[in-house]
């Protein structure tokens, strides 16, 4: 039995610094957005309320943003 967790994504409008951050890693971040939707999913009905809540609030998304920045800011980085 699957169970998936609702996910509304609010328009976006790169206003903000985290706004133009989000920009350059919107790939990695609908992957970040596409596990949170997976790992909502639970059998107990509460769960994936309470979890689509916190996801559509826009919880749990700082972390994955900053390491995307940082990867691809290191990738730009030559090794010597």
């Amino acid at each position: 039995m699957a169970l998936q967790a609702e996910v509304h994504e609010t328009p976006k409008s790169a206003t903000g610094p985290v706004d133009r951050l989000a920009e350059r890693v919107g790939a990695e971040m609908k992957i970040v957005e596409e596990m949170l939707a997976e790992r909502a999913a639970s059998p107990v009905a509460t769960i994936p309320d309470l979890s689509s809540y916190l996801i559509s609030a826009g919880g749990k998304r700082l972390r994955p943003l900053a390491s995307g920045c940082l990867s691809q800011d290191l990738k730009a980085v030559p090794c010597s």
